[in-house]
């Protein structure tokens, strides 16, 4: 059965580490990070601006390379 999300990887973009979140498929990565679990400061936030997505993402042996 194949799932309709994809786990993506981010790095904070005001503490630095790596989380991951899960995707809808279809959906761009870029600004679907959320709140960092670390830190807790949101994605977009003026001033600290939007977690950066890691690249590449291997899905299901595929890489995924958009943001």
């Amino acid at each position: 059965m194949e799932t309709a999300f994809y786990k993506m990887k981010y790095k904070c973009a005001n503490c630095g580490k790596e989380f991951e979140v899960e995707v809808r498929k279809g959906k761009p990565a870029k600004g679907e990070a959320g709140i960092c679990p670390y830190c807790g400061v949101k994605t977009g936030v003026p001033g600290v601006g939007h977690h950066e997505t890691v690249m590449p993402t291997i899905v299901d042996g595929k890489e995924i390379l958009h943001g």
